[in-house]
């Protein structure tokens, strides 16, 4: 049977609704996300956005009428965020711990998901991914609060921050000023074991801003801020 019979019937017979719902992250992160920030109208921010709609976890929200801060390191990136995501503002920059605006050195591979400005990473893609960089871009670094404090409409509440920098997100954590902005939640990623996880200075650090984990999504950490949520 094909989908529109079947919805058909379900009209017809008025048989409950199916819960699906269709992800854009790489492991439903999105619905993790969605199942604490339903039934509102917010803003996102996406930290090493890297495509508009696949690996995405706020293209979901991008189609439920929300709008947000799409920041990449890759020039092809944002030009793709403002084809497709025009009602988005799209930055082209890196994040990560800086007191003031400079540049870093940002590896491209030919897998552009793994696109990194954090050298140190760059064994660990080599071993788990069997890629090496095929060029550096220079890419304008800066803090989030900075990019924040610019960009960040007046009186705008963050409902939603996802930070994947392969192997920097602790770094994009820190740079924020997490007394100005605090995301209803935070998405991380780790590639490593959960107990590691729970051992690591991210997990310590969004401990301490009093985040709690709400959700795990293989190597994706979903945070709910204790504050709003009252965990």
């Amino acid at each position: 049977m094909t989908l529109q019979p079947l919805k058909s019937l379900i009209r017809k017979f008025k048989l409950p609704q199916p819960l699906h719902k269709k992800s854009f992250s790489q492991c439903g992160e999105d619905m993790i996300a969605g199942f604490y920030l339903k039934g509102k109208k917010g803003f996102y921010i996406d930290v090493g956005a890297f495509h508009p709609k696949r690996i995405s976890n706020t293209y979901y929200f991008y189609q439920k009428g929300w709008c947000g801060i799409n920041i990449d390191g890759s020039n092809k990136s944002i030009d793709l965020f403002r084809k497709y995501r025009p009602k988005d503002i799209n930055i082209h920059a890196c994040v990560g711990m800086c007191e003031i605006d400079t540049e870093v050195n940002f590896y491209l591979f030919n897998t552009p998901e793994l696109n990194t400005f954090d050298k140190a990473s760059l064994g660990r893609i080599e071993m788990y991914h069997n890629q090496k960089p095929i060029g550096i871009a220079k890419v304008p670094l800066r803090s989030l609060k900075s990019l924040l404090n610019e960009f960040l409409p007046k009186g705008q509440e963050i409902d939603l921050l996802t930070v994947d920098a392969e192997g920097a997100d602790e770094d994009v954590l820190r740079s924020n000023d997490w007394q100005k902005y605090r995301p209803s939640v935070v998405i991380v990623e780790n590639h490593c074991s959960v107990g590691d996880f729970l051992q690591s200075g991210m997990y310590k650090y969004l401990s301490e801003m009093n985040y709690v984990i709400g959700g795990h999504s293989r190597h994706s950490y979903v945070f709910c801020d204790v504050l709003k949520f009252g965990y």
